[in-house]
């Protein structure tokens, strides 16, 4: 499991830029990128106070749902066992680990100075593939942060994150994995909900 600072680490990069991002605006990748990142972190750094973290999850949810699609990051970590899970545990895990990531994220990450974020110009991978590099400064740290993004019919869609060199995607899917192989669905389920309940 990741320790409890490279968590938060995933839990900001994953509610700022959650893969999987459809891209669907004619303007090129790294900028519609660059602004949902930006509209993201304006909506959790508001000057006004008084609006509830429930009121900021929401609005942040509003803004990820025109760019991205929860429901597929999800399943890419789970892997293969998705198939293992029926149409109702789909769902559900998908809300809980959507709810999980926002809440987490509005949670830990309000407090302090706004965040910036620099990207470098992107990297093609191959035809249809490119990598954009990014440095997420928060208070006094510097957080690199690299977006892979595959060209598809629906658009340019983020398919992982590495985070200071750790592909998300391929560390979650193991825990998945090991999950499933004494474990099941409901168990999974459980544990999503216990760890909304301790936030």
């Amino acid at each position: 499991m990741l320790s409890k600072s490279t968590l938060k680490t995933f839990l900001l990069f994953t509610a700022l830029s959650l893969p999987v991002a459809v891209l669907q605006s004619a303007e090129l990748p790294e900028v519609q990128l660059k602004k949902t990142i930006e509209a993201v972190i304006e909506v959790l750094y508001k000057v006004d106070d008084s609006e509830s973290l429930e009121t900021k999850r929401a609005e942040v949810l509003s803004v990820l749902d025109q760019s991205f699609s929860f429901d597929v990051i999800i399943r890419r970590t789970l892997g293969r066992n998705w198939e293992k899970l029926s149409p109702d545990q789909q769902n559900q895990i998908v809300t809980l680990a959507t709810d999980l990531l926002i809440h987490s994220y509005t949670r830990e990450f309000t407090a302090g100075r706004k965040p910036t974020v620099a990207f470098e110009k992107p990297l093609e991978l191959s035809t249809n593939k490119i990598e954009i590099a990014s440095v997420l400064s928060l208070e006094n740290t510097n957080i690199n942060l690299t977006y892979r993004l595959a060209k598809l019919e629906s658009g340019w869609q983020v398919y992982d994150l590495i985070v200071e060199g750790v592909s998300l995607v391929s560390n979650y899917r193991k825990q998945f994995d090991a999950h499933f192989q004494k474990k099941n669905g409901d168990e999974l389920i459980d544990q999503l909900e216990a760890k909304l309940d301790a936030l």
